[in-house]
């Protein structure tokens, strides 16, 4: 049979960093109001709008703005990687509407799958003027 030792019981009281017992015993962080107040501000509410509010209120409608950016973004990349896509070279490969932009919440790539080549200053007064034309700016 195995013996129980004293270090071996004080092991096990011990608490973990993560435990929950651990995180009770924290203090907590304080709330910087004024970086709060800037966010509110781009969110769109007033001073009184803000205070008048619960921190939960407000955690629910910053969770919308992030939502309505991040819908306004896939909307973007689509779109750009799309017309990338159309006006290409022919060994140019295919951009993917993940690699135009990342949007909050999503995690970084490690690896690039395909790197795009940077268009030549005359690859892009062509397209320019392709776009020009098309415009009816250009005979």
């Amino acid at each position: 049979m195995c013996a129980v030792t004293e270090s071996d019981l004080a092991h096990k009281k011990r608490r973990r960093p993560g435990s929950r017992a651990a995180r009770s015993k924290r203090k907590p962080r304080p709330i910087d109001w004024e970086e709060r107040q800037v966010l509110a501000h781009e969110i769109g509410l007033s001073p009184a709008e803000f205070w008048e509010m619960t921190p939960a209120d407000f955690s629910r409608m910053l969770e919308g703005y992030y939502y309505r950016n991040r819908q306004q973004g896939v909307y973007f990349r689509e779109l750009y990687a799309l017309l990338f896509n159309i006006n290409k070279g022919e060994k140019t490969p295919y951009l993917e509407p993940k690699e135009v932009l990342r949007l909050i919440g999503e995690p970084r790539s490690k690896k690039v799958k395909n790197k795009t080549a940077l268009l030549t200053p005359e690859q892009i007064q062509l397209m320019e003027e392709r776009v020009n034309r098309q415009m009816g700016l250009l005979p």
